[in-house]
C-alpha cells in the first residue's frame, strides 16, 4: 500500500514539474482586433486568440476589467490605451489602441475650380456654432486635414478673395465611426456675406448662420458663380 501512495505521489510531482518547464501547458496569451484606431463608443470586438487558456482576465486600462473569453469593449475619452489579457494568472499580451477624440472625423474636398480658405463647424440645438475649424486654405481638388467630431452634421464655409465669405446652405451628415470626405462643389447653394472689420471669423459664420436675424441675402448659384468670376 505504502508502495502504490509514493508512486502516485511521484507521478503528481512530475506532472507539477512538467507543466512548470513547459509553457504550453501553462497557457500563452495572445489576441487579435480589425484596427488599432477606433473612435469615441465604437464597439470593439476583442478576439482571444490564446493557447491551453482556462482562465481569462482583460484589463482596459480605462477602470473596466472582464473575464470573458473574447469580450467587446468601448472607450468614452479619446486615449492610447494599453489593454492586458492575462491567461490562467501566468501568461500576459498586450496592445496599443488609440481612441481618436469623435465619433466620426471628416475631412473637406474643395471641387471647385478655385483654391478656398476654408472653415468647419457644428451646431447646437439652439444653433450656436461648435467645434469650428479653420481648415486652411484648400487647392482645387484638394484635401483638408482630417477632423474628429461627435456632431451629427458640419457647415462648411469660406473666403473669397474679395473679402467675402460664403456658407453652405444644407449642413452635412456624417456616417459615425466612418472617415467621412465633404465635398464643396461650384453647385453649392450659398449665403454671400461681406466681410466685417472688428468681427472675427467665427462671429461672422455665427452671422451668416442667421440669415434672418441679421437681414443677410440669399443668393442664388448664378450670383455665386459671378462672385467666383472675381477669383478667377
Amino acid at each position: 500500500m505504502k508502495k502504490i501512495i509514493s508512486l502516485v505521489a511521484v507521478a503528481i510531482i512530475a506532472t507539477y514539474g512538467c507543466s512548470k518547464s513547459n509553457p504550453n501547458l501553462s497557457g500563452t496569451a495572445s489576441f487579435t482586433t480589425n484596427s488599432t484606431n477606433y473612435y469615441l463608443t465604437q464597439s470593439i470586438a476583442f478576439n482571444n486568440t490564446s493557447t491551453n487558456a482556462r482562465s481569462n482576465s482583460w484589463n482596459f486600462d480605462d477602470g473596466n476589467i472582464s473575464t470573458t473569453k473574447s469580450p467587446s469593449h468601448s472607450f468614452s475619452t479619446g486615449a492610447t490605451y494599453i489593454v492586458k489579457l492575462t491567461v490562467n494568472g501566468v501568461s500576459t499580451a498586450t496592445k496599443s489602441l488609440v481612441i481618436d477624440t469623435g465619433s466620426a472625423s471628416y475631412q473637406v474636398r474643395n471641387q471647385t475650380d478655385v483654391a478656398l480658405p476654408l472653415v468647419s463647424f457644428a451646431t447646437d440645438a439652439n444653433g450656436n456654432i461648435l467645434d469650428f475649424v479653420e481648415d486652411g486654405a484648400i487647392t482645387s481638388g484638394g484635401l483638408g486635414p482630417v477632423i474628429y467630431t461627435s456632431a451629427a452634421q458640419i457647415y462648411i464655409g469660406g473666403t473669397l478673395s474679395d473679402g467675402s465669405l460664403f456658407i453652405a446652405i444644407y449642413p452635412h451628415t456624417l456616417t459615425k465611426f466612418y472617415d467621412n470626405v465633404i465635398a464643396l462643389a461650384d453647385t453649392s447653394q450659398v449665403y454671400i456675406g461681406a466681410n466685417n472689420i472688428g468681427m472675427n471669423k467665427k462671429q461672422i459664420f455665427d452671422m451668416l448662420l442667421h440669415p434672418k436675424m441679421f437681414a443677410i441675402k440669399k443668393r442664388t448659384l448664378q450670383q455665386l458663380q459671378r462672385t467666383k468670376q472675381i477669383v478667377q
